[in-house]
């Protein structure tokens, strides 16, 4: 896992947010980047 992507402080308050969206999001950047 690459951490430093979640370093960032928008991200980090996006996932606090909105967990479920941002687990949906992670999920799909995993789908994709197996793709790829």
């Amino acid at each position: 896992m690459d951490f430093l992507m979640f370093a960032d402080i928008g991200v980090l308050e996006f996932a606090l947010k909105e967990k479920e969206v941002s687990l949906i999001l992670y999920n799909v950047n995993i789908m994709v980047g197996h793709i790829t």
